[in-house]
């Protein structure tokens, strides 16, 4: 009889495992030792979604040809018209443009301005909408109903004309209990208009009373406490040493329907445009980071910088020490993608952006957006650049073109990022990093490349030599049965092979994307030692 071989049976040393994607945002708050699963110590251009990582949206010109920066974008409101207008610093002077309609030259609305720096608000009354704007060195801009403009200048109070003090010196603006309310440059003085009026006689109201630090009055801003509009609105005036007076009530001329409810320490405000609303509270960007106004009231010993926004406190305080000189520092809220956005200026003509998912309360960073500032239109985003309007958080590519329906596409958006540190259950146990597959989920165009870090070196290289591309066949171009053709989202997962040994791993990932993009997952393949 044939002789029977037996084998061996080969004892499996590698191990496989799988971790989700970064889905809790960046992290500059625990200590990179012991960060938790599913933070991220680089997270750019991904957006944190429940379900995974977005590779952030494009934007696309809107209006191009203004000459200078644009540092102010103002919505005016009016229901089934509403305008947009963008106000320019040139060489010589600051010019007011409407940039409503898209892909034509700006329509020049005021020139001879002193500076392009305006606040400004929607204000109802009997009349309609109106849009209000001041900046602390022009007669205050009144943009009507019917989209006529009007400036308002230092008067008796008659038509068109404010009397008490001159509206040149006012550089903020808002509404509180169908009051104008302004703020005096230099001061810690309020100013308030009769109920409804957008001239007239102004009254003072002066806050240096508790204002126990000095400084200077930066903003005023109603909090919405109820999350609605009524008797229950708060007052909030910041000044420049950080103080907060909270007041409630409905008029200021009486002890009885006006009152203080505290003065509370939130840090000093960084630019001209520190505070927002942002869902029934009031969100304050300081020198050392994101305050909310509800976290201050708690009274609960608790440091309010510990609250929604711990996660990049120090990244913002970092910020702040480089360039908080510069303009550009605005928190911006973008409701129908749940995004809380706070623009970060890093030079003269460049910036970033923090950018918070509002469900999953995790932070990302965004680059790519080079924005002065920031406005919500028909509820999208829009953001001045240099010499241009653009729209954000639409497309797949960046600088892209739409004009009669034809879109010619921009550049790929590059995204990275770097996960926490892993011990993989094995804690002090060498290991040996082999291969990892990240899993994508795209609609065609993308490329990737993944490399692993261990034991807290940062020294892999942050632009590999190749990608591994996928792209979308093209009509009359491609074969049938052989090009992947667009449609829904696609799952690609392809092993890549690594090299890495140490006790803690974490992905580096770097790539770009043309289209919709998502990153859930990545699988691991290591082969565990022992004790080193």
């Amino acid at each position: 009889r044939g002789l029977t071989m037996r084998h061996a049976a080969v004892r499996q040393v590698s191990k496989a495992t799988t971790t989700p994607a970064s889905v809790r945002g960046l992290n500059a708050y625990d200590s990179i030792v012991a960060m938790p699963p599913g933070f991220a110590i680089v997270l750019r251009n991904l957006y944190a979604q429940p379900y995974g990582c977005q590779v952030r949206r494009g934007f696309r010109r809107h209006v191009v040809g203004l000459n200078g920066p644009v540092e102010t974008v103002a919505s005016h409101n009016l229901g089934t018209d509403p305008k947009l207008y963008a106000f320019v610093q040139d060489d010589i002077e600051a010019v007011m443009f409407d940039v409503t309609t898209p892909n034509i030259a700006g329509v020049q609305k005021l020139a001879g301005l002193s500076n392009a720096r305006w606040q400004h608000l929607n204000f109802s009354n009997p009349a309609g909408v109106n849009l209000v704007a001041v900046n602390g060195a022009d007669p205050m801009i009144w943009v009507k109903p019917n989209s006529t403009i009007q400036q308002i200048a230092s008067g008796d109070g008659s038509i068109n004309t404010i009397a008490g003090v001159d509206p040149a010196a006012l550089i903020h603006v808002e509404a509180h209990q169908k009051r104008l309310w302004f703020v005096e440059k230099g001061t810690l003085r309020g100013w308030y208009l009769p109920p409804e009026q957008l001239y007239g006689i102004a009254s003072p109201f002066d806050f240096s009373s508790y204002a126990s630090r000095g400084g200077d009055l930066v903003q005023i801003i109603t909090w919405t406490v109820d999350g609605g509009d009524g008797s229950d609105d708060h007052l909030v005036a910041i000044t420049s040493e950080g103080q907060a007076l909270v007041y409630r009530g409905t008029d200021p001329d009486g002890a009885d329907t006006w009152g203080l409810v505290g003065v509370y320490y939130c840090g000093a405000p960084i630019g001209q445009r520190p505070a927002c609303r942002s869902a029934g509270d009031v969100m304050i960007l300081t020198v050392g980071g994101v305050v909310y106004l509800s976290d201050l009231l708690k009274n609960d010993g608790v440091n309010p910088l510990e609250g929604k926004a711990k996660y990049i406190q120090q990244l913002i305080s970092v910020a702040a020490s480089a360039a908080n000189d510069l303009f550009g520092w605005q928190p911006f809220i973008f409701p129908s993608a749940n995004m809380v956005m706070v623009n970060i200026p890093a030079t003269e003509t460049t910036s970033f952006q923090f950018a918070l998912n509002d469900i999953t309360k995790a932070w990302s960073e965004f680059i790519g957006y080079q924005a002065n500032c920031w406005e919500l239109h028909k509820q999208l985003p829009f953001y001045g650049g240099f010499g241009a309007v653009y729209r954000a958080w639409e497309g797949t590519t960046d600088d892209a073109i739409l004009v009669d329906g034809v879109v010619t596409e921009g550049e790929d958006i590059r995204f990275e990022a770097q996960t926490t540190f892993d011990y993989f259950q094995s804690l002090g146990r060498q290991k040996h990093y082999k291969m990892c597959r990240p899993t994508i989920m795209s609609r065609g165009k993308f490329a990737l490349s993944v490399a692993v870090n261990v034991d807290f070196v940062f020294d892999t290289p942050l632009a590999p030599t190749s990608f591994t591309s996928n792209k979308p066949g093209k009509w009359d171009e491609d074969y049938w049965d052989q090009a992947t053709w667009e449609g829904g989202l696609n799952t690609y997962k392809n092993w890549q092979s690594v090299v890495g040994i140490g006790t803690a791993g974490s992905l580096r990932i770097l790539g770009r994307s043309g289209q919709e993009t998502y990153w859930p997952s990545v699988d691991w393949l290591y082969e565990e030692g022992g004790v080193m």
